[in-house]
């Protein structure tokens, strides 16, 4: 929820009041979550959103576009943000009973940026045309590159888009000059171009921060993906190593290098640097510190974490001291419940 908050909250505030009806109707289905709601609510709320987020992902039939067909005709758009409303208010609510470290405005302002290349995403996914006037412009590869989907059910998906994006950046910008031709215009005259524009290149520059900020959760999530059999210790050095990645000040600073001179920088960087300890305010909140001794000593059972960096010197230390512990201490319950008296046991003839 903390890392795919970014693809399920649109932002989106010009909806008709039949809109903004289906919402407070999806919304009281949803059993809309705040910090004074019982954890069974809160559970109920989260199981209606992924139903209602699978249900859209069938819907989806990419494969069968026809380029007549408008597109965005497939799903309704009442549905859509009907859906898009509850997980943003979801997620801000949230966010806003975290920590005081969380700053919602940068968090929304973000999903913005991300939404608009989720349009641009879309648009291509449903648009034959768009597609092979894609392909056209890429000639001089021997296999041209499509735009990823990011879907709000699977992980990674809004990370592996934005990175695709980045890799067809120069590709999108000749799409859109070729669209201001006459045969461009010609070409594509529906009016669903209408609302598609190119990109600034102050979110350019944001959603490249954004995936260098969500590629460890990649990492971190294809690792305890690829476990038939994750354990409590193995998600306990995985969220340790996140934390560690971002309380990093200079996670950014490779790519502002580049744009430093430009007027914008200044303005990304600080908004992401504010993403950056949001997100890793709501995964220290989200995960119990008060659990950590306990894993620690018996992380050191585990011979694939036993000599981990991820310990610090004192942890290590105090780990070791409570391993022992709890070895004398089973030992002696051990000796103590051979000590007792057997109560005999009777059986009828």
């Amino acid at each position: 929820m903390i890392v795919e908050s970014a693809s399920l909250s649109t932002g989106d505030t010009d909806n008709s009041e039949n809109t903004r009806q289906g919402s407070n109707r999806s919304e009281a289905e949803a059993g809309f979550v705040d910090s004074n709601t019982s954890s069974s609510v809160n559970l109920r709320g989260i199981s209606w959103i992924d139903d209602q987020l699978e249900r859209l992902e069938q819907t989806d039939d990419a494969q069968n576009v026809d380029s007549l067909y408008e597109p965005f005709e497939w799903i309704s758009d009442a549905d859509i943000d009907d859906l898009s409303d509850v997980v943003a208010r979801f997620v801000s609510t949230v966010e806003k009973s975290a920590s005081a470290n969380v700053n919602s405005t940068d968090m929304e302002d973000v999903r913005k940026v991300v939404l608009k290349f989720r349009k641009l995403s879309t648009f291509f996914h449903h648009s034959q045309k768009g597609s092979n006037r894609l392909a056209k412009l890429q000639s001089d590869k021997k296999r041209p590159l499509e735009i990823l989907n990011d879907c709000p059910t699977r992980w990674n998906s809004t990370f592996t888009m934005l990175q695709r994006f980045m890799e067809l950046q120069v590709t999108l910008q000749r799409f859109f000059f070729y669209l201001e031709t006459p045969v461009g215009k010609g070409e594509f005259d529906d009016r669903a171009m209408k609302n598609l524009t190119l990109p600034t290149s102050e979110q350019w520059l944001t959603i490249q921060c954004l995936v260098v900020l969500l590629a460890p959760f990649s990492v971190a999530s294809d690792q305890l993906g690829a476990e038939s059999h994750p354990t409590l210790v193995s998600l306990y050095f995985v969220i340790a190593s996140l934390k560690a990645v971002l309380r990093n000040d200079n996670m950014f600073a490779d790519l502002i290098k580049t744009v430093q001179t430009e007027s914008y920088a200044h303005e990304v960087h600080a908004k992401m640097q504010s993403v950056r300890k949001s997100i890793l305010a709501l995964l220290e909140k989200r995960f119990d510190p008060s659990i950590e001794n306990e894993i620690l000593w018996i992380s050191l059972l585990d011979p694939y974490t036993t000599n981990s960096k991820l310990y610090t010197t004192k942890q290590f230390e105090e780990a070791k001291d409570r391993l022992l512990v709890e070895m004398f201490d089973a030992k002696r319950a051990a000796v103590g419940a051979s000590c007792e008296p057997q109560q005999p046991s009777f059986r009828e003839s």
